[in-house]
């Protein structure tokens, strides 16, 4: 319980084993979070997103291990009722693609990551973009596989995603040995609605197995990205800014005092001004 969490305005998801526990603001009192609805999937629940009134189920080990990722709708069978409105997949699936491994949400638009998919090489990683009605109305349909420029075997390419307008952010911690590096793709990039990659981030000092991308996080035309293995796994976390274009402008450390095995930077979430960093 608690393995990832999600939160949009007064409602959050919380993962935990085959479920994600959905609480609500003023549930059984004023500024109280109450349960409003446990809901299941078939496997374990690796991921979890939530935008207004859809949340997005990550689960990687569905079949052998191709993953899925379901979407529930609120108020679907009931008031508060959170139903099941599809079940997606990825258009190739595979075993052992792992989709669903992370998921994330913005308005019409679900990313999900598969960072076993083996299209450039073994886990060389692959991320699905879906879109609300494409296809018909409530239907949830796969308007865009995207991969690196430089896909490589084992860079685990979609371990950690997040989108936020016209912007996806992409993570593959594995990159180059396990230095790691982020990738930014943005809708009109290459042409209408073609979703092509702006920028490759990567810090001029980071090192084997620092793991950068292990976590992003975007909003408008600020993103962070973190690297918890860094520096003997104190950890790291990037600021990525666009400035005419997407660069790194910051590297940011916990304010406190830290062990070497604090992984700061671990997960990481971006909104408006304010900016949390898990260690």
């Amino acid at each position: 319980f608690g393995k990832c969490v999600s939160i949009s305005g007064d409602t959050m998801a919380i993962a935990g084993g085959n479920a994600a526990y959905i609480y609500s603001r003023n549930q059984g009192g004023t500024n109280n979070w109450g349960l409003q609805k446990k809901v299941t999937v078939s496997g374990t629940a690796s991921s979890v997103a939530i935008d207004g009134d859809t949340l997005v189920i990550g689960d990687r080990s569905d079949g052998n291990y191709h993953g899925a990722a379901s979407i529930f709708y609120r108020n679907m069978g009931g008031t508060n009722n959170w139903g099941l409105a599809t079940k997606i997949y990825a258009s190739d699936k595979f075993d052992m693609d792992f989709f669903g491994g992370d998921v994330a949400i913005y308005f019409d638009y679900v990313v999900v990551g598969a960072w076993g998919d083996d299209d450039s090489g073994s886990e060389s990683g692959s991320v699905y973009l879906f879109e609300r009605d494409s296809g018909g109305t409530d239907n949830w349909g796969e308007i865009k596989k995207i991969v690196a420029a430089d896909a490589a075997a084992n860079d685990h390419f979609g371990d950690a995603v997040s989108v936020y307008g016209g912007n996806i952010i992409v993570g593959a911690p594995n990159e180059n040995s396990y230095r790691g590096a982020a990738y930014i793709f943005g809708k009109n990039q290459g042409g209408l609605d073609q979703w092509g990659q702006m920028a490759k981030l990567v810090p001029s000092g980071v090192a084997q197995f620092d793991y950068f991308g292990k976590s992003v996080s975007i909003y408008g035309e600020t993103a962070v990205v973190g690297a918890p293995t860094e520096n003997t796994s104190k950890g790291k976390a990037y600021l990525v800014r666009f400035i005419s274009s997407w660069r790194i402008t910051k590297e940011i450390v916990s304010g406190e005092t830290v062990p070497n095995s604090a992984r700061f930077g671990y997960s990481v979430h971006i909104h408006n001004d304010l900016m949390a960093i898990g260690a």
